[in-house]
């Protein structure tokens, strides 16, 4: 018996839908999850924490609502706020609280015979770091951050390890990324030159 018109309707329509539902790790019949929203989303010079505009330079004050109250201050040659759950800190000038960097810890310190320094958070990033348009991981390698990042490409700094690049908009900005001695991302930094009010 020839299969009729219908059954071949059922199939092209089946098909034309992508077949099984498959989830990203290639598991078929299971349903797919949408994408992570990003927890900090930096687009050029601004940046959004799930959502929120997170102002930088900005007020402590500011952060404070958006982030809850810091850990520690840290009074190093400026004053650093830590969010230790979070993996997040970031810096002012001495005596002042307008804050004008963050940087976001992914990896634990490859301090080597060093000892960490004291302000770095007791705890890794836990959320989803995007960075224009490429998402950073304590996984990813700079390859393939850069692969899939809008605008500037972050490029090798005075060590092997680090990888950078500046923003000239009504400020210097200067953004990194350090790396482990694995190649993979240990920290992620933006801070706006001292020369903003």
């Amino acid at each position: 018996m020839k299969p009729s018109w219908f059954f071949w309707l059922v199939v092209t329509l089946w098909a034309g839908a992508g077949g099984p539902a498959c989830t990203c790790d290639g598991s078929k019949d299971s349903p797919v999850s949408p994408p992570r929203a990003c927890t900090l989303l930096i687009s050029g010079t601004s940046i959004q924490y799930n959502g929120r505009v997170l102002p930088l330079p900005g007020s402590l004050e500011d952060w404070v609502q958006l982030l809850g109250p810091h850990s520690r201050k840290v009074e190093v040659a400026d004053d650093v706020y830590v969010w230790d759950q979070l993996g997040i800190y970031s810096t002012a000038l001495t005596s002042s609280t307008v804050l004008r960097s963050i940087a976001v810890q992914l990896n634990p310190p490859d301090s080597g015979p060093l000892e960490a320094p004291r302000y770095l958070p007791r705890s890794t990033f836990q959320g989803r770091l995007c960075v224009d348009g490429s998402e950073i991981t304590p996984h990813s390698r700079i390859e393939e951050v850069n692969r899939n990042k809008q605008g500037q490409l972050f490029a090798r700094g005075y060590l092997d390890t680090i990888y950078s690049y500046d923003i000239a908009s009504p400020t210097q900005v200067y953004v990194r990324i350090d790396l482990t001695n694995n190649e993979r991302p240990e920290s992620f930094y933006m801070g706006f030159s001292n020369e903003v009010p």
